[in-house]
């Protein structure tokens, strides 16, 4: 977040586990190895790991559009963004348990 409160960028479990393989080039690192283990990551700004300007969604946009983006995009989770300023984030996992709630 800037100092206006709006999305800068974001870090995710493949940017650590790469930050940390990086570290430790003959390690095998998986992300239990690294919860276990949080020395394993390096001293860095998270403004140096984080993935800038990643995709949003608006909060009035349909589930079935969030999940399409998370799919085409490869990612599991992205913010919900509204004028600028992260409000929320929705997970894949969130679109699967509504999607499971709505079938029973």
């Amino acid at each position: 977040m800037d100092r206006e409160d709006r999305l800068q960028g974001v870090v995710t479990r493949r940017g650590l586990l790469d930050e940390a393989q990086k570290a430790h080039p003959g390690a095998y690192l998986n992300w239990s190895v690294l919860l276990g283990n949080p020395q394993l990551l390096p001293e860095k700004a998270l403004s140096r790991i984080m993935r800038p300007n990643p995709i949003t969604i608006q909060p009035n946009a349909h589930l079935t559009d969030a999940a399409q983006q998370m799919i085409m995009n490869k990612v599991r989770c992205m913010p919900v963004v509204r004028a600028g300023k992260a409000i929320g984030i929705i997970k894949m996992l969130d679109v699967f348990q509504y999607v499971e709630h709505e079938i029973e």
